[in-house]
């Protein structure tokens, strides 16, 4: 899909002279592999959309929507000095500014001091620890810790807007299909033993920073009490 929609996502009021236009963004969300996973890195442009005027204020209206412009799976094995040159490359053929969101458990602490180090002023890097538990909390040193589920149905919800869209024919998007599919139902994690994860745990730490930002993506809350829908490994009606 390669517009934007009638519904879905919410509309964000845009007052001259009183309010900041929408900007594009760029958000980029990097799951570090393990020992048996792979690395991989999502990239997600935040794009507006004009939808009219307010009938009641004028107010000119737009509608967000993001936009899967990359989805890289590293190699399997690619050591962290290589895969640090890999995303640095990646990250650097963008002028304009952009976040990145880590992965930052077991391996990731290194890789999250190193970025910071060496990647130019114009990626803010927001490091994720990624927990089993229900709440998000805020660290110290601009960490944040947020419940895999809360990864994976913020992403859920965001494909259920419509606000999650891609080109046709896009790298790898075949994988991340089967992933997502593959997640277990009462545990959110992949159902076989030699199934993986890493490109959705990729997109969906982008997607959280674009929806913390951004919270017109998600569905309304009405919509989401009112239907009821249970999505995939939940099994249970969301919020």
């Amino acid at each position: 899909m390669s517009h934007p929609i009638e519904n879905g996502a919410g509309l964000v009021s845009f007052v001259p002279g009183r309010t900041r236009q929408p900007e594009p963004k760029a958000y980029n969300g990097l799951d570090l592999g393990r020992r048996k996973d792979h690395s991989a890195l999502a990239g997600l442009d935040l794009l507006w959309f004009p939808r009219g005027h307010c009938p009641v204020t004028y107010a000119h209206l737009y509608q967000p929507r993001l936009d899967i412009r990359s989805l890289t799976r590293f190699p399997y094995g690619t050591d962290y000095d290589n895969l640090h040159t890999l995303v640095s490359k990646h990250l650097e053929l963008r002028s304009q500014k952009q976040e990145l969101v880590i992965d930052a458990g077991g391996p990731g602490l290194p890789m999250v001091d190193r970025l910071r180090n060496t990647l130019t002023a114009n990626v803010a890097i927001r490091p994720v620890f990624i927990t089993g538990g229900k709440v998000e909390n805020t660290l110290s040193g601009g960490y944040v810790s947020i419940p895999r589920r809360s990864l994976i149905t913020t992403l859920l919800l965001v494909i259920d807007a419509h606000s999650l869209t891609c080109k046709e024919g896009l790298e790898h998007w075949d994988i991340f299909e089967d992933e997502l599919i593959e997640l277990r139902g009462d545990t959110s994690h992949p159902a076989s033993s030699s199934g993986h994860d890493d490109l959705v745990m990729a997109l969906a730490l982008a997607v959280s920073a674009a929806v913390r930002d951004t919270s017109q993506l998600l569905p309304p809350s009405d919509e989401r009490k009112a239907d009821g829908r249970r999505f995939g490994f939940i099994d249970k009606p969301l919020f």
